[in-house]
């Protein structure tokens, strides 16, 4: 057989058979890269979408937390009750007087501040806000879930020895709040607010 004749015969088997086993490991290895590339976008978005989720949060409370304002509130029993209040051993952690509503050249007849809360609920961290400032009975709280998969919160003030303290009665000389938000295995989250000086001088 001469040249021209081997070069019109074609592959043989063993060759295709070579050339399909080449060709099956590069797609082998093509989409495992692929699904691997695949899997890392997707986690690389879910984290992205967690952390903007953790920024968000944290706006609002930040947002909340500077402008703490020393307004004393009537609870539904005519009790009064502070500007800031923290009881860890309800659902609502703290809750407290702040400014901020929107009210341009005030065209509603209505207050700047309001009364809001932070609270854990079912692993969720919750803001409550309430439509009035002085309630009645039928004073219905609105709730807002921030974030979820939290495993805890802490809320305390810090007094002007360095001391952090839970209970009201003993935060007359207060200076600061800190809030301590537990997200597990993602780490803690604190913030340090300052609050006003006349605070607890407030009628």
């Amino acid at each position: 057989m001469n040249n021209s004749e081997k070069s019109q015969a074609g592959f043989t088997l063993l060759e295709i058979v070579i050339a399909m086993s080449i060709f099956a490991l590069i797609m082998i290895m093509v989409m495992g890269g692929l699904n691997m590339a695949i899997r890392s976008q997707e986690k690389i978005s879910a984290h992205a979408k967690r952390l903007s989720e953790i920024q968000m949060a944290m706006a609002v409370l930040t947002n909340d937390f500077r402008q703490i304002m020393p307004r004393a509130i009537r609870g539904a029993h005519n009790e009064i009750i502070k500007p800031v209040v923290i009881d860890m051993a309800k659902e609502v952690r703290i809750e407290f007087t702040t400014g901020g509503i929107v009210n341009p050249e005030a065209i509603y007849v209505r207050s700047t501040l309001q009364r809001v809360g932070y609270g854990l609920s079912h692993g969720a961290l919750i803001r409550y806000s309430w439509p009035v400032l002085d309630r009645v009975n039928n004073t219905r709280v609105q709730q807002r879930r921030l974030l979820d998969t939290v495993v805890g919160l802490t809320v305390e003030f810090v007094n002007r020895r360095g001391e952090f303290i839970t209970h009201i009665d003993e935060a007359d000389d207060a200076i600061a709040v800190l809030i301590d938000v537990n997200l597990g295995a993602e780490g803690h989250l604190q913030r340090l607010f300052a609050l006003p000086g006349e605070l607890f001088n407030a009628k």
